[in-house]
């Protein structure tokens, strides 16, 4: 009887210890959650616009508002025209952020985000408005980062320096209203905001895949 209790309690004392490695939830590298991301864009070598823009104006002017085209080719030219009848278009948006969301090879979007500031060796899972995603990089929210919806593996946020911008407010960057579209997905709605204040709002009409682009729309 001795012998079985104390066997007992050497089990019991192993799955106690067990338990705390067990309930550590694995979470992917960077270098794997980028992959997956990125395959919802892989189809996606060109992709033409329509969509409503909203831009914030200094002081106490209104708001601007007009439509555009915006024109994108893989993995980082992107040309902005406006529709006949739309106000002047104002200052131009940076757009790095928009390089999620087209064909791009897993490295080379992985070294970007390095650029931007955001440190692709540190994971955690965390919460996003109720939404259960990864976050890369630092969770501090005056920190540069990207956060993936962990269900379908698609950018709901980013924040991040400004390319070339040692100093400054952080570029922040929402995505919303995602829809499939051709063989992938895109987001329908995005804010973008400096620090705390917005920037742009994109409402999207419609979304055009792999559309021929001259190279000439590109040219500087």
């Amino acid at each position: 009887m001795l012998q079985r209790a104390w066997r007992t309690l050497g089990i019991m004392a192993a799955l106690g210890l067990l338990v705390p490695c067990a309930s550590r939830a694995y979470v992917m590298p960077a270098e794997q959650i980028i992959q997956f991301m990125t395959a919802h864009f892989a189809k996606f070598d060109t992709l033409v616009i329509r969509q409503t823009t909203a831009q914030m104006q200094k002081e106490e002017s209104p708001e601007r508002v007009y439509e555009e085209i915006l024109s994108m080719k893989s993995p980082n030219l992107f040309h902005a025209s406006l529709l006949d009848g739309s106000k002047d278009q104002g200052s131009v948006e940076d757009r790095t952020y928009r390089e999620l969301l087209i064909a791009n090879r897993q490295r080379r979007l992985l070294a970007r985000l390095n650029e931007l500031g955001i440190d692709i060796q540190h994971v955690a899972y965390t919460r996003l408005e109720g939404t259960v995603a990864y976050c890369i990089g630092e969770k501090d929210s005056k920190r540069p980062k990207l956060v993936i919806e962990k269900a379908r593996v698609l950018p709901l946020l980013i924040v991040y320096q400004r390319p070339g911008q040692e100093a400054g407010e952080l570029i922040r960057v929402r995505f919303l209203d995602y829809r499939k579209v051709e063989q992938g997905w895109f987001p329908f709605e995005i804010h973008s905001f400096s620090g705390d204040q917005w920037i742009e709002k994109h409402s999207v009409h419609s979304v055009k895949v792999n559309v021929p682009l001259s190279p000439s729309l590109f040219a500087k």
